[in-house]
């Protein structure tokens, strides 16, 4: 039954979002102007790997992630060493990046004691990151994940992913006894596992092809890398179910880490290789790993109860920006996502919107969503 719980929940969603506001609904974000225009105009790709933590989150898993890092600094990226998410997950993290702006609005209009996520993912749908570049002439590509809302966007000119059960009836077959018998009867189409593996690996190929078709173009791709589930070798083969058994929690999400990055880099030198105009690429974490005691009780771990270090693991991420010909002096090691978009925007449309401040929010528990409060001063360095 719990299962069936999101599945009614995105039903009853996607029948509000088609039948007109709610009512205490937020107003949108607010669309900025551009006072010029670049010319000619770059593709701007906004990569989102799930779950990517900092250095040194990655260090404390027993992954090595230098070598990573320096490799994007030698093709001229700049690399946020102190940067941390604006939010403790996904949904709220990326609708505050998208919307270059932080979510009290959202949440006064839901009210604190509200259950209900819909606010929040109505961010991702309709975001003024992907407004504003539509009115300057960009076609919006959106490479969605099996994370139903990011799933496809309604408002993209495309959409990229592969069509396959719903996540919901898939994890439903991966927790009874419909498993065995698909596995035994070699029916892939039900191995939710086998599906992520195969998105993933879509998802990038598809990416690759990107900068020899027309543009200009706005690319929000959200990879569930190095998220859970755990389904690459550090040579992108398939990590059976067994094999998996076998090794611990951490050096199963560093080999899925190895397989990002070495796929993120391949990727990158597409970009850069076959782009006629040096392409922007924003390339972060929208959270980090979770903590030990929040994977045992994820419905109701209580976020005020978390240590520094648990809270530090969570909201510590990779934040990287390549900026073609603009000044570097713009970014910072502290800059956090929902500053992000408008470093571009002032950079290279003129839009001259001041920076917030970087802070982070945690909330109760999963029950609760907007009952934030900010831990910013917790997790920040002494």
């Amino acid at each position: 039954c719990a299962l069936l719980i999101p599945s009614a929940q995105a039903a009853f969603y996607h029948l509000r979002i088609r039948g007109g506001a709610a009512a205490g609904q937020a107003p949108a974000a607010a669309v900025p102007q551009a006072t010029r225009h670049p010319s000619p105009a770059p593709d701007i790709y906004y990569i989102v790997l799930d779950r990517y933590g900092s250095q040194e989150t990655l260090t404390k898993y027993g992954c090595d992630n230098a070598e990573f890092l320096e490799a994007l600094r030698r093709r001229g990226f700049y690399v946020a060493t102190a940067s941390w998410s604006n939010y403790l997950k996904t949904a709220p993290s990326l609708a505050s990046s998208l919307n270059m702006e932080y979510l009290d609005a959202v949440g006064a209009a839901a009210g604190r004691n509200s259950i209900d996520w819909g606010p929040v993912f109505e961010r991702l749908d309709d975001h003024a990151a992907g407004r504003f570049l539509k009115s300057q002439g960009y076609s919006y590509v959106h490479a969605g994940s099996l994370w139903w809302p990011t799933e496809r966007n309604s408002y993209a000119n495309r959409n990229i992913n592969l069509l396959s059960f719903p996540s919901n009836l898939m994890l439903l077959g991966e927790t009874t006894l419909l498993q065995p018998v698909a596995d035994a009867l070699g029916i892939a189409a039900l191995d939710f596992r086998r599906q992520q593996w195969r998105r993933i690996r879509h998802q990038f190929d598809e990416l690759e092809k990107l900068p020899f078709q027309h543009g200009p173009k706005f690319v929000f791709a959200h990879l569930l890398v190095p998220h859970e589930p755990y389904v690459f070798n550090p040579d992108g083969s398939f990590v059976s179910r067994s094999e998996l058994a076998h090794r611990s929690e951490a050096e199963n999400y560093c080999n899925q880490v190895a397989f990002t990055n070495r796929r993120v880099l391949q990727l990158i030198d597409l970009l850069l290789a076959g782009s006629k105009v040096p392409p922007i690429i924003l390339l972060q974490g929208d959270e980090g790993p979770f903590p030990v005691r929040y994977r045992k009780n994820e419905r109701d771990f209580d976020w005020r109860q978390a240590t520094p270090d648990e809270l530090r693991e969570k909201v510590s991420i990779l934040n990287a920006y390549y900026l073609p010909g603009a000044d570097a002096k713009a970014l910072f090691p502290s800059i956090s996502p929902v500053n992000s978009f408008r470093v571009v925007f002032s950079l290279y449309f003129g839009t001259n919107l001041p920076l917030l401040t970087d802070r982070t929010f945690a909330h109760e528990n999963d029950r609760h969503p907007y009952t934030w409060f900010e831990v910013t001063s917790t997790v920040a360095p002494e």
